[in-house]
Order: structure tokens, then C-alpha cells, then sequence
């Protein structure tokens, strides 16, 4: 699916239908729309190219003019470049796009999805200290990127309990902790940032919204 999260939950105890596939929704829409922009505008440029130039001295050409269109598409060409970012993931694994080529990372690699405070997009800690960021789910993207969170968070907690971990506990090093969803440690406060501008805007009777639990609401969460 090109714009949205996949989530199939048929069975949540094995998480073996579980999966994902996200974009930056609003990134992709400003992206095109930017990208539409710039054309337009160096093709408006490039037909006022023609004449005299203003010193007077020399003419514009053709050539000038099919340079000027050109430019205008490799302009735009750059900031399609940010409507790349995708990730898949499934009950073995994450596929991460940013703007260049996919990396792929089985769940034993993972220690944790991360969204903190004003991060712009969600991170991946591996158990090997390193951090990969997932510009597909972005902060801008409020529920959806929540949603698409919280799908991960699920893989994550079903991996490590097939391995025989206690799930979250591979989750220790996030700071944040803020309460849980289910069995897996909301470690974010971002999370609950966004969850609490949703709350704030469609009141306690929006139905089938996807807010996080507070501190103490939720049995399984975790506490730093």
C-alpha cells in the first residue's frame, strides 16, 4: 500500500500477521506539491528568456530557454527525492528506505523503537549501540505515526518472546518511560504528546482513536 499502514492483528499472541507499511504522508504531500511549484516557475522563467539581455550585448536562445526547464526538473527531481522513505516490516524483520538505498535489520538486531521529544521521526536502537532513522514515520503525522509506532513496538515485544526474552526488556535503555501499551513499554514522550493534541482536539467521544495510556493506566507499562 503506497500511503498507509498495513495492519493485519488476526492473531496478536503469535504476531505472525502483523505488519507494516508506511511513507510520510504530509512529507510526500509537500514534497509534490514543491516539486510542481519549481517546474512551474522555471518554465515560467524560461519563457520571458528571450531578447536582448539587459546589458544589451548578447541575445537569449533556444537553448537558453530548454536549459532553464531543465533545471527547473532537476530541481524537482531533488525534492521528490524526500517522498522516498518507506519502511516494512514484518514478523523477521524491518526493511528502512530513507532517501537512498533499503537496510535491512532482523528483530534479534533491534533493542528498542524510539520517539522522543521533539524528534522529528522515529529512530531504531540497535543492540550494537547504533541508531537508524526512520524518516517514513514522522512526527507531523500525529495518530498515523502513533499507530505505526505501536505496530512496531508489537513485532519487537512477539520477536523477543520467541526468542525467550521478556518482552521490552530489550526496550531498557529508551528513556521517557510514560506508561504502556499492552505488553510493550510506551518509552516516548512524544508519543504521549501527540496522543494528548489529539485528545485535546476530538474529546473524550472519538471513537476508535489511538491514544496512549497514561501513567499507571496501562498493566503492562513500564516505569524508568
Amino acid at each position: 500500500m503506497a500511503h498507509s499502514v498495513a495492519v493485519t492483528d488476526s492473531a496478536l499472541a503469535g504476531a505472525s500477521a502483523v505488519t507494516v507499511d508506511a511513507r510520510a504522508r504530509k512529507a510526500q504531500k509537500v514534497a509534490r506539491i514543491s516539486a510542481a511549484g519549481v517546474v512551474i516557475v522555471f518554465t515560467a522563467v524560461a519563457f520571458t528568456l528571450h531578447g536582448k539581455t539587459d546589458s544589451g550585448r548578447s541575445e537569449f536562445h533556444i537553448e537558453d530557454q530548454i536549459a532553464m526547464v531543465l533545471l527547473g526538473l532537476v530541481a524537482a527531481a531533488g525534492i521528490l527525492m524526500f517522498t522516498r522513505p518507506r519502511i516494512i516490516a514484518d514478523r523477521d524483520g524491518v526493511r528502512v528506505r530513507n532517501l537512498l538505498a533499503w537496510k535491512y535489520f532482523s528483530w534479534d538486531m533491534i533493542a528498542a523503537v524510539r520517539f522522543d521529544r521533539g524528534s522529528p521521526w522515529v529512530a531504531l536502537d540497535l543492540h550494537d549501540d547504533d541508531v537508524i532513522s526512520v524518516m517514513a514515520v514522522q512526527a507531523a503525522d500525529k495518530e498515523y505515526a502513533v499507530e505505526t509506532v505501536r505496530t512496531l513496538r508489537r513485532l519487537l515485544a512477539a520477536s523477543e518472546q520467541r526468542r525467550g526474552e521478556p518482552a521490552g526488556d530489550s526496550s531498557s535503555g529508551a528513556s521517557g518511560v510514560v506508561g504502556g501499551v499492552g505488553d510493550i513499554p510506551v518509552r516516548d514522550s512524544a508519543l504521549r504528546d501527540i496522543d494528548a493534541e489529539h485528545d485535546m482536539g476530538a474529546g473524550n467521544s472519538a471513537a476508535g482513536g489511538i491514544t496512549a495510556p497514561r501513567n499507571g493506566a496501562a498493566a503492562g507499562g513500564a516505569r524508568a
